[in-house]
């Protein structure tokens, strides 16, 4: 709920810019939108060759190498029960 509510309030800021003159992304989830602050995000990639993590929860889709960097990949729909 709270979480929901805070995706409320960002989405309906305008001009990409929170109170604190703060730049942020707005991305779009199960029909919601949510906002992450820029400084939060390193990139927006395509990610492809998934490699499945063993013993894992359902939500970890499992890892990737993104130009050396050995990234695991999460779902976070489930954890936000979406």
């Amino acid at each position: 709920m709270v979480l929901r509510d805070r995706a409320r309030l960002f989405s309906e800021r305008t001009a990409g810019v929170d109170k604190g003159g703060r730049p942020f992304a707005v991305i779009k989830l199960g029909g919601e939108r949510f906002a992450i602050r820029c400084e939060n995000i390193r990139e927006f990639s395509d990610l492809k060759d998934l490699t499945p993590v063993p013993c894992t929860p359902a939500h970890i889709l499992g890892d990737t190498n993104l130009r050396g960097d050995i990234l695991t990949v999460v779902d976070i729909r489930g954890p936000l029960g979406m």
